[in-house]
């Protein structure tokens, strides 16, 4: 297993996780607010008898909603296990802005020049040895 070309991975589907987060932010959104206008919650049949309309689009409103916010809480635990690996690999010793470097380089896309400001590193430096750290 290639552990670098992983953590690559991760690292540069970070924005997309953080856009897919928005995304069921919307559809969570959609379906409370179709739950309150419809009054769905309020449309089970107090009799115990299953099979109306209203309980089929009740249940299948509130299944969605359970499987979106699953897959909400599971993408946002994703997020934070980069977001602790980046602050984990700047403890090691000399390594103490590789967590910034590598989230300026994969996650924010930036350039050479703008991490070498931002880390106060030799911009020629950090380009030759920019295989060894990233």
């Amino acid at each position: 297993m290639d552990y670098i070309r992983e953590a690559e991975k991760y690292l540069e589907n970070y924005k997309r996780l953080e856009k897919s987060i928005e995304n069921l932010e919307f559809e969570l959104g959609k379906i409370n607010m179709s739950r309150t206008s419809n009054n769905l919650t309020q449309k089970f049949d107090v009799s115990g008898v299953r099979g109306s309309r209203n309980d089929a689009d009740a249940e299948m409103q509130l299944l969605k909603w359970t499987q979106l916010k699953a897959m909400q809480t599971e993408t946002q635990e994703e997020l934070n296990n980069i977001d602790y690996n980046l602050k984990y690999v700047s403890l090691e010793n000399g390594c103490e802005f590789y967590g910034k470097l590598l989230k300026m380089w994969y996650i924010d896309k930036a350039d050479i020049s703008e991490i070498s400001y931002e880390i106060k590193y030799n911009k020629s430096k950090l380009y030759t040895h920019r295989t060894v750290i990233w």
